[in-house]
């Protein structure tokens, strides 16, 4: 009997728990017998590394560098780009949305769900100026296509000193990504453009961080002062309430003229027809038990973002990033193998490390088992896990010297990775476009 192993998304999870599989002789052997295979369902061809996004807003990495083609992570699959819309967990079926809009079945033995989350559009106006979703395919090339053409219409202006920035580039949001991208733009901006365009961060609650307000209150006074340093207005206590083809009008009554509107107010996650009863969580998370299977489904397995996995030796839930999601779907492989072998699956024990952050070259801030570093201890630190946990090795290479040649070459920026990044971002765009179920 073959057995299926399908996997939905090519996030983190599903990256990690395919490893796991290959690390088995005995599952590569059934493999390439066809005794066992591995289908994906994913609505794009590449794994997008999110450590990165700062780094790439900051101009210290090109964005085509922190893309990995899918089919180099996961070589023994067979993948379906379309869009997973249903789970029949008494058939165990799956069906989906193909990039021409028709509507198809796979079946499988055992399912692993790491689709991850969305960019949250639901309390966010149709704004009338360019928005941005960063999360989103082809997110992180359109920002800075756009930055680039906006930066572009100020070049003969940037020589001149105005007493207010003319115009600025707005963020919605105060976690982790909004912040990151606020102070690495900001400092990329300011070598050119300071004094003409601004960045402006928007917050509704009443401090940036929630994250770290309570646990870290010395990290969140470090960021607050990058911000500060680095010139990036922020708006607390505020939402956009209106919006027209000049800029935004914020709840304190304030208009912040532009042309640029970057969405990240935090994300929601994707949702499966099939599995929403156990969506009961106000997160809308599929709810685990300790060995990850999806509760009441012994063959159904949740890692990363989607999944509401109690936290081990802790109260409440793991929190939602990537270094909770390797471990997941590192647990979620190794327990599909040893049920494949007829043994019990364990439970998830990771304890956890901690949280980083970069707001620009030499600030970092990190949480490590409790313990706040910052600044280039804290920035090197960091930069050693997301090497370390880089999916493809070869490819981090390749990111450390073209960072090289960049410094040497400015006008040749990214030569390595512009072939590879046509067939990702182009032809996925063509063929991936996929159609509203």
């Amino acid at each position: 009997m073959k057995t299926t192993i399908l996997f939905i998304g090519g996030g983190y999870s599903s990256v990690w728990a395919y490893r796991q599989l290959a690390s088995s002789t005995t599952i590569l052997k059934k493999i390439k017998k066809g005794e066992v295979e591995l289908k994906v369902i994913c609505d794009r061809k590449h794994h997008y590394f999110h450590g990165f996004t700062g780094d790439v807003i900051g101009g210290h990495i090109p964005e085509m560098a922190v893309l990995t083609p899918l089919k180099t992570l996961i070589p023994d699959a067979q993948f379906i780009y379309g869009k997973a819309t249903q789970v029949s967990p008494f058939m165990n079926m799956v069906k989906y949305t193909t990039s021409e809009g028709q509507t198809k079945e796979v079946k499988y033995d055992h399912l692993v769900v790491g689709c991850g989350t969305v960019d949250n559009e639901t309390n966010t106006l149709d704004f009338e100026v360019d928005t941005i979703h960063v999360k989103k395919p082809k997110g992180l090339y359109n920002f800075k296509k756009e930055l680039n053409h906006l930066l572009g219409g100020y070049e003969a202006e940037k020589d001149h000193k105005f007493e207010k920035p003319q115009e600025h580039i707005v963020l919605l949001g105060s976690g982790f990504t909004s912040v990151e991208i606020a102070t690495n733009l900001a400092e990329y901006v300011n070598q050119t453009h300071q004094g003409v365009i601004s960045v402006a961060l928007i917050n509704s609650r009443d401090k940036i961080l929630k994250e770290w307000q309570n646990k870290q209150p010395r990290l969140v006074k470090y960021a607050e002062k990058a911000l500060t340093k680095n010139g990036v207005k922020v708006y607390n206590n505020c939402v956009v309430v209106d919006s027209n083809p000049e800029g935004v009008t914020l709840s304190n009554g304030v208009f912040l003229k532009t042309r640029l509107v970057v969405n990240a107010v935090g994300q929601q996650p994707v949702a499966l027809l099939g599995l929403r009863h156990l969506c009961l969580n106000p997160e809308g998370k599929i709810e685990t038990n300790r060995y990850l299977n999806a509760l009441g489904y012994s063959n159904i397995w949740c890692g990363g973002d989607i999944a509401l996995v109690k936290r081990p030796f802790s109260k409440g839930f793991c929190p939602p990033n990537a270094l909770w999601a390797i471990m997941q779907g590192a647990r979620i492989g190794k327990n599909i193998k040893r049920v494949m072998s007829n043994k019990a699956p364990r439970k998830f024990w990771f304890p956890g490390l901690g949280q980083a952050a970069a707001f620009g070259v030499g600030k970092g801030a990190l949480e490590l088992y409790g313990i706040p570093f910052w600044g280039w201890l804290a920035y090197i630190i960091r930069l050693g896990f997301f090497f370390y946990f880089f999916p493809a090795k070869s490819r981090l290479i390749k990111i450390i010297w073209q960072f090289y040649k960049d410094k040497k070459n400015p006008n040749e920026k990214a030569s390595i990775f512009k072939a590879e990044y046509r067939d990702l971002i182009i032809s996925n765009e063509k063929q991936v476009k996929l159609k509203s179920a």
